[in-house]
């Protein structure tokens, strides 16, 4: 029999792998209860609602991808070696199944895609992205303190910059679908835009 907390956490995982195939708009409480094996009535005795659901997915995805990022962003690793750290780590999170070789970032484009009533999607997808950025920053930070790029740079608006540009080459890679251009893109374009020679 499976527990409680097994089915919670199989809805989370659905939910991430649904709404990244698709989008958030177009997954249904039917759909991701019928992927994930669950009934109706298990899906809202966790949660009120899809937005609540979406709210829930956004803080156990970033728990996931903390790990994964505080290991990147460790300070033995050199700046250049976080930047590569971080471009390989957004390459491996694409491929969420072979007919979407390019997933983007789900839960940006849930905020994008959201209405300006949809509070609870819009400030979930912000608060994911103000937590990207906090790392970008860091990065920045140590690129101009390791002189891999000038001081001139303000680190924070460089790591919105860095964000937009990240996010734009996502949803364009998904719009066509090809991983190969993302992959190419990412590396050379962070490096040209960052101003450092291509290694």
């Amino acid at each position: 029999m499976r527990r409680p907390t097994d089915a919670r956490e199989k809805l989370l995982e659905t939910t991430i792998i649904l709404i990244g195939q698709s989008s958030y708009a177009q997954v249904g409480i039917n759909d991701i209860c019928q992927q994930a094996g669950v009934t109706k009535g298990c899906f809202y005795h966790y949660f009120p609602s899809k937005a609540a659901l979406f709210e829930a997915v956004c803080d156990y995805y970033w728990e996931k991808m903390r790990h994964h990022l505080d290991g990147i962003f460790s300070p033995a690793n050199s700046a250049i070696e976080q930047l590569n750290g971080l471009i390989d780590f957004i390459i491996a999170r694409q491929g969420v199944s072979p007919s979407c070789p390019v997933a983007g970032c789900p839960f940006f484009t849930a905020g994008a895609q959201a209405g300006v009533d949809d509070l609870e999607i819009r400030r979930a997808a912000t608060e994911m992205a103000d937590k990207a950025l906090r790392y970008n920053i860091i990065l920045m930070r140590n690129l101009q303190a390791e002189g891999v790029v000038s001081g001139n740079h303000d680190p924070e608006q460089s790591a919105r910059m860095m964000y937009y540009y990240i996010q734009g080459l996502l949803l364009y890679g998904r719009v066509h679908q090809d991983m190969a251009l993302v992959r190419h893109d990412l590396r050379v374009g962070l490096y040209q835009w960052l101003g450092i020679a291509v290694q």
